[in-house]
C-alpha cells in the first residue's frame, strides 16, 4: 500500500485559524449584553468572585481572548457584504445547536464567506 502525502498550504492553516477565531468571536458576541445602566449584580453579591477550579484548561484559554482581538474580528465581519456575514452567522449558529437548522437562501456558502473575511483578518494582524 502506498502512502499519500497531503500538502498543507499556508492558506489551509490560515482558514483553520480564521474558523477558530470566528467560533470564539461568535461565542462571545452571543453572551455579550449591553450596559443598560442598571446593576447586573445584586448589591450584596458585588464582592463575590467565581471560582475557576472546575474549568478546564481549554475553557481558561478561550477566556483569554482579548477585547481588542474580538473588536478586530467584529470589524472584519462588519466589512463583509451582507451575504457573507449572514453565512458566517448561520454557520456559527448551526454549530452552536449541533444541527443544520438555520439557513438563508440569500447567504453565500461558509467557505466563500471565510475566504472573504480572511484578507481583512490579515490586515488586522489576526492571521500571522
Amino acid at each position: 500500500m502506498q502512502s499519500q502525502m497531503i500538502e498543507v498550504t499556508d492558506d489551509d492553516i490560515d482558514s483553520v485559524l480564521a474558523d477558530r477565531l470566528l467560533e470564539r468571536w461568535h461565542y462571545y458576541t452571543s453572551i455579550w449584553r449591553p450596559n443598560l445602566g442598571t446593576p447586573r449584580i445584586a448589591p450584596y453579591c458585588k464582592q463575590s468572585k467565581s471560582s475557576r477550579q472546575y474549568e478546564q484548561i481549554s475553557d481558561l484559554n478561550a477566556n483569554s481572548m482579548s477585547k481588542k482581538e474580538l473588536e478586530d474580528i467584529d470589524y472584519c465581519v462588519a466589512k463583509l457584504e451582507t451575504r457573507h456575514s449572514a453565512a458566517i452567522g448561520i454557520e456559527m449558529k448551526n454549530r452552536q445547536v449541533g444541527a443544520r437548522v438555520w439557513r438563508c437562501e440569500r447567504a453565500s456558502s461558509y467557505g466563500e464567506a471565510l475566504g472573504a473575511v480572511m484578507p481583512f483578518m490579515r490586515i488586522k494582524g489576526l492571521l500571522d
